[in-house]
């Protein structure tokens, strides 16, 4: 009996031995493995900075920290030079008396729906941040706010930027500015969906929307030509804002 439970101690002693040899051979694999994943994706970000440093338009999933936006799935974005982004937003400001951003009274799908069609006409592809909300800006109430957006390399971080001549005429904005300037609140959530989605309405089909619809576009042109007859406040009609 005593050297059966000997050999028993024995064999027990080998075995964990050997599975203690296994987890540290496991956990150096993994550590390892985790290592060269870090460093492929560093590697892989530095090649989109640099290509981006190049003239070259990558095109990357978009992938953002906070909890508080919702991203539509499969959904991929143009980055950009600043001075690439200047002189896009430049050639969208000389659009202004058609696209009348200097009125707050409504037309912001209207904005958003050309400046992503300027932008795909440069092979650049953008995306669309949609507030629900209801607010407040310059004393006038918006039921909900969209913006076209695409992202741009700023101190070698690609950081997302909001083409919106409503809030920031000057320029584009990081999206952190953007939401101030709107008033998010802490537990609004912020949509991101394609290019091609038009209304709040539709960002729960947004991935089944694969190109502009004719209505939409139809709706856009009527909207901005409305407009275009407007002063600033939309006052002269008195319009109820969209």
């Amino acid at each position: 009996m005593g050297n059966k439970f000997h050999n028993f101690r024995m064999v027990f002693k080998t075995m964990s031995y050997k599975l203690s040899q296994l987890t540290l051979i496991l956990l150096f694999v993994f550590s390892l493995g985790s290592k060269l994943f870090a460093a492929d994706d560093i590697s892989v970000y530095e090649k989109i900075i640099q290509s981006v440093r190049e003239g070259k338009i990558p095109l990357v999933p978009v992938q953002l920290a906070s909890t508080n936006e919702i991203i539509e799935n499969n959904l991929k974005v143009s980055v950009v030079n600043k001075d690439k982004l200047k002189d896009l937003f430049k050639e969208i400001r000389n659009k202004k008396y058609y696209l009348q951003y200097n009125s707050y009274v409504g037309g912001c799908e209207s904005r958003a729906l050309k400046i992503a069609q300027m932008l795909d006409r440069r092979s650049i592809t953008s995306i669309k941040v949609f507030l629900r909300r209801a607010r407040y800006y310059h004393g006038v109430h918006w039921p909900f706010h969209v913006a076209t957006v695409i992202f741009m390399v700023e101190e070698n971080e690609i950081q997302p930027f909001v083409i919106d001549p409503t809030i920031n005429e000057n320029e584009a904005i990081n999206i952190e500015s953007w939401y101030n300037t709107v008033g998010v609140q802490y537990d609004e959530k912020g949509f991101f969906t394609n290019r091609f989605v038009y209304l709040p309405e539709d960002i729960n089909s947004a991935e089944e929307i694969h190109d502009y619809r004719s209505l939409d576009n139809l709706a856009a042109d009527g909207q901005l030509l409305l407009l275009k007859g407007l002063p600033a406040n939309g006052k002269l009609f008195d319009i109820i804002p969209l």
